[in-house]
This record gives structure tokens, sequence and C-alpha cells, in this order.
């Protein structure tokens, strides 16, 4: 179950760091989503979730 929680924590922190990759190319929001749901074999719903939580959770720490 810990080990299931690292990976998880690890696979979140790799999709944030490719998305804040592609952010800085110009594409649209919507297609670094699409794009990075090939990448990682998630939905794009999910990943912009994973996105957001990421970006909350770094707010917060400012």
């Amino acid at each position: 179950m810990k080990r299931d929680l690292e990976l998880k924590k690890r696979r979140d922190a790799a999709i944030f760091a490719r998305f804040n990759e592609l952010i800085v190319s110009g594409k649209p929001y919507q297609l670094i989503y699409e794009q990075m749901e090939n990448e990682f074999y998630l939905s794009d719903a999910t990943i912009k979730q994973i996105v957001l939580r990421a970006m909350h959770a770094r707010s917060r720490k400012i």
C-alpha cells in the first residue's frame, strides 16, 4: 500500500513536470492534455486533475 502511494506520487510529479515543459512551448492546454494522454496512458481529464492538484499544492507552499 505504501509503495502504491509512492509510485502514484512519482507518477503525478512526472506528469506535472512534463506539463511544465510543454506549457512553455505555447501550445493550447487542450493539445497538451491530449499529448500527455498518449504519453502516460491516462485520460485527459485525469491528467488535468493531477495538474490542477499539483498547482494548488504548489500555491499553498508559497
